[in-house]
């Protein structure tokens, strides 16, 4: 699966917190305001350059090292699924090559 920022969301900063916030454009699908901590906001970033779920689990290596590799695999896809159900990333089939 491959995921993309909703458009319409705003990253911003508010009190040195990052914070995503919907613009009218995403308000339809994604109603709430959402705090990001550092590990999570560095994955949004990730996600917004189109970087893969491999590439974002190399970053997590560095900065989650107490975790094993199936508890940061385990991690990610969990904030990445809660980050759709809210509304604030769209999950998209990997296209396959034939």
């Amino acid at each position: 699966m491959k995921y993309q920022p909703r458009p319409g969301i705003v990253k911003t900063q508010i009190c040195g917190r990052t914070v995503l916030i919907p613009a009218r454009q995403a308000f339809d699908a994604c109603k709430t305001v959402q705090i990001l901590p550092m590990l999570w906001a560095g994955t949004w970033n990730a996600i917004c350059k189109g970087c893969s779920r491999e590439e974002i689990l190399t970053a997590h290596r560095i900065l989650a090292k107490n975790k094993t590799e199936e508890e940061r695999a385990a991690q990610l896809d969990k904030f990445l699924q809660s980050m759709c159900d809210k509304g604030f990333l769209i999950a998209e089939p990997e296209e396959t090559a034939e």
